[in-house]
């Protein structure tokens, strides 16, 4: 029986505050349990309604679970990471607030709890380059270079921004944010700190998050401002404080984890003018460093001569490059380290590229937090491509720039993974390297349980080659054939390099000129290293391998499950952006349900010429197609499928595994090739085929199979990429392509004006923690899609549950084989 995910235990400041961490990410696992991101999640999701505020923080204080680390004495916590060795003379702020500033009803200016807090911030004159708001009723704009569907209306109790010149009072914005400060009832604090005289090896017995509702919340609040400040900002790591009554907490987040202070009392003594004189001092210049300024990076005007060479390479390359670069967008100068153009030991020599805003952001604070842009070299007047990310530096994880060399030496893969400029770690000005702090002090004896917190360094590659985004295919052959090319990378890579890549999904092949590059190998695994290196999983959900996602905890990433999630990427693309399937109502008069997909594969000892023969119906019999919304819908609960009970892993999988199976809850083969895109054009008849010749690869591992029958099919059909390829080439050599079947994207999505329109409400009438509006409220257009979704299924269907079809159940077979 497995174990409660919670053990209670009691506290000296509060009831039953449920301290211990979920059991699974104590006991770590039999193999890499996913840990569902909302980065890895949210990019590809296709719900059509936007996440709610309330949602949304619950989501990122469940991702971020067991990865608050505390409780720091304050003043080591500010030796730490606001060291100053300048002595402060200056009084001590002295902040008049009691328990009645934050229950107002009648919200008047001057008298509430932010207003009283800022203005004695502020009037003590001690700071010169942080302005406290209140910004509770205001929202902090946002990059114009964020998409409209990832922008929100945040406010912030209380915003401390940076002043810029000739201006007395900042306008509120996530770029000039320098300190969050979030506010909270009396009884609403976010983590519990161990009762007196524990010691250290006590404290490590019991987790240090508080489990009620508002704790949750309070947490996923605090690390959205945080994502926010990221997306924005050039910094390696930010400061924010928690303030519930007459306490308080700071916080300091880097890619590693949040480490939180003992709460102490904030209206009066040193501790809370400590840190905002340290912190506004560091703002300077000279102590950036300390303030998280990332001084690798350079903001430059736009009448600088370099700016204005950077605009026309962007301009010329326009056609090559995945986002346009328009005149708006500011530029930055970004140093990269050359680690291999010297010797080992020396000192790396560097590059200065120029570089817009990046167009996709992560939505998670912590882990590698991937940016990609173009990037224009001088040197060479010519323009590249980069990657900023935050790399795991644990034992068996390898630079990413190690796998691209060790890939590069590869018979025949030239051509089929981008050239690379240059790569290395960022340093900082005083030439260290830039890396988390967070690990540092996971063992320290004022430390309570935590766990998944690694050490992540700083790094850039640089790529010669561009390519544009897979879902700019000009023709679903050109699809097929660019993504036949980033398997054959990946069977490259496996048979000769022992390397498997671990994350194919729609962000990680590109095309270039017609043909496919498989991309980003900061993930992959080196096959003669098979023991578990982290107690998590990363990876693109919707495009995760069945098994993986329905047995996170058991299951170990094999290759198997990267070539199963080249059918998902294949359907994905499919029904996204090209062809509409039929209703499934074609089904309600078949008792036995559809008949489950043949195996008709090539003999592993005879020619690939024996080919599968899945038969593709004539596609001029008149049947009724689904809608757009109906296809996003049924997209939505195929590739987003998820369960989370309680605090446990997420589980998901059903959806794919009842496709893989043909459950009447899912389209046919014939059905697929009876598919139309908006034109009411069919899908292209090898498209069709191929499609079902990968479903049928993969059905029988999930079928009721014994054990050694499993291991037996996986041995023959599945233990390298041959049959995958096969059909791929098969497909390719077929006739009945189209020309005019690009892609485009059929998806509609709530934007944030329908938001605004839809709350029918002023700012003034908002709550606490109601940026987005009421959560329960249906969203602009999806009473549109509520309908549509009752009719993807028949009568019968709808009258009955899932567990009355007769089709054979599926499962996850022999997961000590798979």
């Amino acid at each position: 029986m497995a174990p409660p995910p919670f053990t209670k235990v009691t506290s000296t400041n509060t009831d039953d505050p449920e301290l211990a961490l979920p059991n699974y990410t104590l006991t770590g696992s039999d193999s890499t349990p996913q840990r569902l991101k909302q980065s890895g999640f949210m990019r590809h999701h296709s719900s059509h309604a936007f996440m709610r505020a309330k949602p949304l923080y619950k989501s990122l204080a469940k991702e971020l679970r067991g990865m608050f680390l505390g409780p720091m004495p304050v003043k080591k916590f500010l030796d730490t990471f606001l060291p100053c060795k300048q002595q402060r003379t200056c009084r001590n702020i002295a902040i008049s607030v009691n328990g009645a500033d934050f229950k107002l009803k009648k919200r008047v200016r001057g008298e509430t709890a932010e207003d009283k807090i800022c203005d004695a911030i502020n009037n003590s004159k001690i700071l010169h380059n942080l302005h406290f708001q209140n910004t509770s009723d205001r929202p902090l704009s946002m990059l114009d270079s964020l998409p409209e569907s990832e922008r929100a209306d945040r406010k912030i109790d209380i915003s401390a921004f940076i002043r810029r010149k000739g201006t007395a009072t900042p306008t509120p914005s996530f770029e000039a944010l320098r300190l969050p400060i979030e506010l909270k009832p009396p009884g609403v604090d976010i983590v519990v700190d161990p009762a007196v005289g524990k010691s250290s090896e006590q404290r490590k017995q019991h987790g240090f998050e508080h489990q009620t509702a508002d704790a949750v919340e309070a947490r996923g609040q605090l690390a959205c401002y945080t994502v926010h400040q990221f997306q924005h900002q050039d910094c390696i790591r930010t400061f924010s404080v928690l303030i519930f009554g007459m306490k308080a907490r700071l916080l300091h987040t880097d890619h590693s984890g949040i480490i939180v202070t003992e709460a102490f009392d904030y209206t009066g003594g040193d501790l809370f003018t400590d840190f905002l004189w340290r912190l506004d001092r560091a703002l300077d210049g000279n102590g950036t460093s300390e303030a998280g300024v990332d001084t690798s990076v350079t903001a430059l005007a736009h009448e600088d001569d370099v700016v204005s060479k950077a605009r026309q390479a962007f301009a010329k390359a326009k056609d090559e490059l995945p986002y346009v670069v328009t005149p708006e967008m500011p530029l930055r100068k970004i140093i990269v380290w050359d680690e291999y153009a010297c010797s080992p030991g020396n000192e790396p020599p560097t590059r200065e590229l120029i570089v817009p805003p990046a167009v996709e952001h992560s939505f998670s604070p912590l882990g590698r937090y991937t940016l990609t842009f173009p990037a224009y070299d001088a040197a060479t007047d010519s323009v590249c491509w980069m990657k900023d990310a935050w790399r795991l530096d644990e034992d068996g994880f390898e630079k990413e720039g190690d796998t691209y060399a060790k890939l590069a030496k590869l018979e025949n893969i030239e051509g089929l993974i981008p050239e690379v400029l240059c790569a290395g770690d960022v340093r900082n000005s005083d030439g260290t390297r830039q890396a988390t702090a967070t690990q540092d002090h996971v063992g320290a004896d004022w430390a309570s349980k935590s766990q998944n917190i690694h050490r992540y360094v700083h790094y850039r590659i640089v790529f010669k080659t561009i390519g544009r985004p897979l879902t700019t295919f000009k023709n679903t052959k050109e699809l097929v054939q660019v993504m036949a090319d980033a398997l054959r990378a990946h069977s490259i890579a496996f048979n000769n390099g022992t390397i498997l890549h671990r994350d194919i999904s729609i962000n990680n092949i590109l095309i270039k000129n017609g043909r496919g590059l498989l991309i980003d190998w900061d993930m992959c695994k080196y096959v003669d290293k098979p023991e578990a290196r982290v107690p998590w999983r990363t990876g693109t959900w919707q495009f995760i391998a069945a098994q993986l996602l329905a047995d996170p905890r058991s299951t170990t990433h094999k290759l198997h499950h990267d070539l199963e999630s080249f059918l998902w990427l294949l359907l994905y693309i499919t029904l996204r952006y090209c062809y509409r399937i039929p209703h499934l109502t074609a089904l309600v008069d078949d008792d036995l349900g559809p008949t489950p997909p043949k195996l008709d594969l090539p003999s592993p000892t005879k020619s690939n010429r024996h080919t599968a023969k899945l038969l593709v119906p004539e596609p001029q019999v008149e049947v009724d197609h689904m809608s757009w919304p109906e296809v996003q819908e049924y997209v939505h609960r195929l590739f987003d499928n998820k369960q989370e009970e309680g605090n446990s892993t997420p589980r998901g999988g059903e959806e794919k595994m009842d496709f893989l199976v043909v459950h009447r809850t899912h389209p046919t083969n014939d059905q697929i090739a009876r598919s139309v895109d908006t034109c009411s054009e069919h899908i292209p008849a090898p498209l069709a085929k191929l499609i079902g010749n990968l479903r049928a690869i993969f059905s029988p591992l999930y079928r009721q199979k014994a054990p050694h029958v499993v291991r037996d099919f996986l041995n023959e059909y599945l233990s390298n990429s041959r049959y995958i390829e096969h059909y791929f080439r098969e497909a390719l050599g077929s006739g009945g392509w189209r020309d005019d079947d690009a892609g485009h994207d059929h998806f509609v999505f709530e934007q944030r004006e329908q938001r605004l329109r839809k709350r029918g409400r002023d700012d003034a009438g908002q709550t606490e923690g109601d940026e987005d509006g009421d959560e329960h409220a249906d969203p602009a257009g999806l009473t549109t899609l509520a309908g549509p979704v009752n009719f993807l299924t028949s009568k019968r269907q709808r009258l009955e549950s899932g567990d009355e079809f007769l089709m054979p159940a599926r499962t996850v077979s022999a997961p000590g084989y798979l």
